[in-house]
């Protein structure tokens, strides 16, 4: 399972690292979820695969705010006698508000690359303690979440040194 934001690319970063110098996070809150385990098996070590799907949008609301929505879903595919079952799914939606302080310079490309970045960060505690909560009230091994990491971003180009002859004699 990838744990790990995408931030595609050094401008990414740079977009999301100028929002996230003038945002002040005001408050989380989940506005939607579920958990599903349609199937009981007999056995808590079945073979499984873990996916995640993030989602999130960005809007500036009419006082100013910062509104993100991100959307997390988490399915667990189980195998057993080479038959997969329909998978144990947990989704959860929710809502962060942040005030920006001097946010003139930005743009709603700022907003998308912090909501796709900073704000999924911001969240990932939250949906951590989720669906832990959630696998164990299905009945299944309470399942805990790595912690959530930023993917290094690579420079787009690397600076070439010129080549230095030797000049020893």
């Amino acid at each position: 399972m990838s744990t790990q934001a995408n931030a595609h690319d050094a401008d990414t970063a740079q977009l999301a690292l100028a929002v996230s110098g003038c945002a002040k996070l005001l408050s989380i809150r989940m506005i939607d979820f579920s958990a599903r385990w349609p199937v009981a098996h007999d056995s808590d070590d079945l073979p499984h695969e873990v996916h995640l799907d993030t989602d999130a949008k960005a809007s500036i609301l009419d006082n100013g705010e910062l509104r993100v929505t991100v959307g997390m879903k988490l399915s667990i595919i189980v195998s057993q006698d080479e038959v997969t079952d329909s998978p144990v799914t947990a989704q959860g939606d929710f809502e962060l508000i942040y005030a920006l302080e001097s946010p003139s310079q930005l743009k709603q490309t700022h907003y998308d690359a912090f909501a796709r970045t900073n704000a999924i960060f911001n969240v990932w505690p939250y949906w951590r303690e989720f669906v832990q909560s959630a696998t164990v009230r299905l009945g299944l091994p309470a399942l805990t979440l790595p912690l959530f990491r930023l993917q290094p971003v690579l420079a787009k180009t690397k600076q070439k040194r010129p080549n230095r002859k030797s000049t020893k004699k």
